[in-house]
């Protein structure tokens, strides 16, 4: 019997690090911390290892995206998964194996969801 899928609507909210250089002022880090929505960014959505869906996000932080049913996927940044940094540190690879947020596609839902998107840990790209 082939697993059953359906659509997932989702809106991806987040805070984020401050990646850039010196040390900002206070309301930089302050405007930081409020939650945003993510705006055209990918996601790939992996199940085992395996499987991988990628959708990216509207204008709103909205994504809608088919997957199968009652299993849990670990959604990554499209940044971590198409990685080509030139660093093999265990920092990197850490930061590279770390899912931006679990997804339970037990039941189909419309949800918000607010994550904490971290700096990478990675050097520059390979040339």
């Amino acid at each position: 019997m082939a697993q059953k899928s359906k659509v997932f609507s989702l809106r991806i909210m987040a805070t984020r690090d401050y990646c850039q250089g010196a040390r900002p002022n206070q309301k930089i880090l302050d405007e930081l911390a409020i939650a945003k929505p993510v705006q055209n960014q990918e996601f790939v959505f992996i199940l085992n290892d395996t499987e991988k869906v990628s959708c990216v996000t509207n204008e709103a932080g909205e994504l809608r995206v088919k997957l199968k049913t009652g299993l849990n996927y670990k959604v990554f940044r499209a940044e971590k998964v198409k990685n080509t940094a030139s660093s093999d540190s265990a920092q990197c690879s850490a930061w590279l194996s770390t899912p931006d947020f679990e997804l339970n596609s037990a039941k189909p839902f419309k949800k918000t969801l607010t994550i904490h998107l971290t700096c990478s840990k990675c050097g520059p790209p390979k040339q």
